[in-house]
């Protein structure tokens, strides 16, 4: 279809303007600072390092007491995430993107709405202690 092939028209000129270095070291920054948000919430992560994780995807466990309702909550704030994949612990944990276009404000947002969303599920943790966390990084 004409659309698709225009929107990777599109999403290619993005990237070549951007440069691949410049996008690379975005998703890492995008990656440390959501990264860091979740490790300040007391939230374990899927991947058992660092060096293991991907830049494009954080995956949180979910914390103790909490399952797929956070979801919804989440999405009552106006993110959306996903539910996990793997098959055998697809329901410990919850996956977000933070790859292509996306920016600090998307950052902030998506914790932002991750902590109401933890709130509202009855997890207790400082509040905006994810926030801090994120806004330090992105603040570097």
């Amino acid at each position: 279809p004409v659309n698709l092939v225009w929107a990777l028209n599109v999403s290619l000129g993005q990237i070549l303007a951007e440069g691949m270095d410049a996008r690379f070291e975005r998703h890492r920054r995008m990656s440390k600072a959501f990264k860091a948000a979740i490790t300040a919430l007391d939230l374990r992560q899927v991947p058992i390092g660092d060096d293991r994780g991907a830049n494009t995807l954080t995956a949180p466990y979910f914390p103790q007491g909490v399952g797929n309702e956070v979801l919804g909550y989440i999405h009552e704030a106006g993110v959306i995430v996903a539910g996990g994949l793997h098959p055998e612990i697809k329901g410990k944990y919850f996956r977000v993107g933070h790859m292509g276009a996306v920016n600090p404000s998307d950052i902030v947002t998506t914790v932002g709405a991750v902590e109401w969303g933890l709130s509202k599920a009855g997890y207790r943790f400082d509040a905006g202690a994810g926030l801090a966390a994120a806004q330090t990084v992105l603040a570097e």
